[in-house]
């Protein structure tokens, strides 16, 4: 590095509207609860190992029990769903709706 090249200090970063980091938010969370109710499916389920099988530990899993734990994953998976209609409709009414530029050169 040149030690005549001034060094930046303040790096700007793009901004981003309060809706998206909360839309962000919640979809960081409702994958993490996913994924805690998921481990507590594979390790009550018979097929995946069940009683004998390698079990993930307790302070992970979310849901107790293998009706639980599926419980748990289908109610997150609508709080993501409506998160995500509710993210894409936020891009759809905010963004510029023009048509994408037709290359004409061929024509």
């Amino acid at each position: 590095m040149n030690p005549s090249m001034p060094i930046k200090q303040n790096a700007k970063f793009p901004k981003q509207a309060v809706a998206v980091k909360i839309f962000h938010g919640v979809n960081i969370i409702s994958l993490i609860l996913m994924m805690s109710s998921g481990l507590q499916i594979y390790n009550a389920n018979p097929v995946f190992g069940g009683r004998e099988g390698w079990h993930f530990p307790k302070v992970l899993l979310l849901g107790g029990w293998l009706a639980g734990g599926r419980d748990w994953h289908f109610a997150i998976m609508w709080i993501y769903s409506l998160n995500l209609l509710g993210y894409g409709l936020l891009i759809f009414i905010t963004s510029d709706l023009a048509p994408l530029p037709i290359n004409q050169a061929g024509q």
